[in-house]
């Protein structure tokens, strides 16, 4: 079975010019794709589909994606069970994936086990890089505890998307744990943002 795919017929936009390519051809070989337009050269062994028409254009993406987003009302985001959470993650990410989102980039909340369900085809999700928790200085955006929120311990806070680091040490080893979980990046919050409880923009 030959591994050169040929999507043909479409009407693309290629990203490059402002012109749509009608009747135009996309060559895929081994994953890669070696040519696209209207005159695209097309191997005598490849395997071909007819778009008959259809809109074809490169995968988008999102580069602030928050799967575990689910709810600007903070208290929900600090007490939703995890499998709801997951749950509602799943359904997002396969919505970004069915708008022609190939690649998302989630800088707070996003984790592993997301990574790794997209990964083994559990769920049907872009491509997806992520930060693990962002970090916030007590009392910063990333601390969506409101100024009544009492603590029935001083074991810091964390809920779905950031937690609540302080002071250098505590920085360092909370960068090293997120990237030893296989982390693309570190999100670090340094102002107040639209969901701050007590961290102004």
């Amino acid at each position: 079975m030959s591994n050169i795919l040929v999507l043909k017929n479409a009407l693309i936009f290629d990203g490059v010019h402002d012109a749509l390519l009608d009747g135009a051809s996309v060559v895929i070989e081994g994953g890669i794709i070696r040519d696209v337009g209207a005159r695209a050269s097309v191997p005598k062994n490849a395997q071909s589909v007819d778009l008959q028409g259809r809109f074809l254009m490169p995968g988008l993406l999102d580069l602030h994606f928050h799967a575990y987003s689910v709810s600007f009302d903070a208290l929900i985001m600090q007490t939703m069970p995890k499998p709801l959470l997951v749950s509602h993650a799943n359904r997002l990410l396969e919505g970004a994936l069915q708008r022609g989102f190939t690649s998302v980039r989630d800088p707070g909340g996003g984790e592993v086990g997301l990574a790794l369900a997209i990964e083994a085809g559990l769920v049907k999700g872009p491509r997806f890089f992520f930060g693990g928790k962002a970090l916030s200085q007590t009392g910063g955006h990333g601390d969506s505890r409101h100024p009544h929120h009492s603590e029935l311990c001083r074991c810091g806070f964390s809920d779905a998307i950031s937690q609540v680091v302080d002071g250098e040490d505590e920085v360092r080893k909370t960068c090293r744990e997120e990237l030893r979980k296989g982390a693309d990046h570190i999100k670090i919050f340094i102002s107040g943002g639209v969901t701050s409880t007590s961290d102004p923009m």
